[in-house]
């Protein structure tokens, strides 16, 4: 691993720790020692899985920007992302927002989730309804510029 790597995360996100060492180069198992010398603490079997993860999402972020927002993705669009029961299709959307204090435009990720398969189009528009709201704006200072599809899953069952 590089002198330069800085996975932007503490070592209590593997998540981040992890793309952090993709995106440097580092293999899988330099990383993990890296993330325990660090001070983070997760078992062998699951890193691997997540680096599998996380790798793959990020190899297939550009594919989910040229989804067509008003059709079900294709088959082979669909990354794998191993959460809870499994069976079901999940859609990552990253919602834009500016700040109505300082003028600073941020992100925030949504995730929508369904038992059926869903298109772009609707994951953003829950993402943003759910951001969008006057309260938003109220308690968080925060107005939405809108929504971006991330990536596209389905599901496998947790632990399984």
């Amino acid at each position: 691993m590089s002198d330069e790597f800085s996975p932007g995360s503490v070592p209590g996100n593997p998540s981040g720790f992890i793309a952090g060492a993709v995106n440097d180069g580092t293999s899988a198992t330099d990383a993990l020692n890296a993330f325990r010398e660090a001070g983070g603490s997760i078992r062998t079997q699951t890193w691997y899985r997540l680096f599998g993860e996380v790798t793959d999402s990020l190899a297939r972020s550009p594919m989910a920007a040229a989804l067509d927002p008003y059709q079900l993705p294709d088959p082979a669009a669909y990354a794998t992302w191993t959460m809870g029961p499994g069976g079901q299709y999940a859609t990552q959307v990253q919602v834009f927002f500016r700040d109505i204090d300082t003028g600073l435009i941020g992100t925030s990720q949504y995730t929508y989730v369904t038992d059926e398969p869903h298109t772009p189009a609707e994951a953003e528009a829950a993402a943003y309804d759910e951001y969008s709201d006057t309260d938003n704006a109220g308690d968080y200072g925060q107005v939405v510029l809108g929504t971006s599809t991330v990536n596209v899953y389905t599901t496998s069952p947790y632990g399984g």
